[in-house]
């Protein structure tokens, strides 16, 4: 992607559900230089304080790291979700005679 695409673009969406505005000062932003030296620091601080870093080369963006979406917890599965909240009525497994078919008549 070109920097004046980049420009161009309101927002950036992101995988987890973010829109993540380049031009908004609510993250950090770091020189490519900068990170390369110390980017396992790095790194681990944007895991601990939950903010996104926006990498910059000559001035214009050119990456953002975002921390780990959180964990979901313990139990919460959408398969699954629903077990328990139907009840059977009758027997599912029997067949009808045609008198009980609507659609026959």
């Amino acid at each position: 992607m070109k920097s004046d695409e980049l420009r161009e673009r309101p927002g950036l969406q992101y995988g987890h559900g973010e829109t993540i505005d380049p031009r908004s000062h609510a993250y950090e932003t770091m020189t490519v230089s900068e990170f390369k030296a110390t980017c396992l620091k790095v790194l681990e601080q944007i895991r601990s304080t939950g903010r996104p870093l926006l990498i910059t080369k000559r001035g214009m963006p050119l990456a953002t790291v975002l921390p780990p979406p959180p964990e979901k917890p313990p139990g919460v599965e959408v398969f699954g979700c629903m077990a328990g909240t139907c009840e059977e009525v009758g027997d599912i497994l029997a067949p009808l005679d045609e008198e009980d078919w609507e659609v026959l008549r």
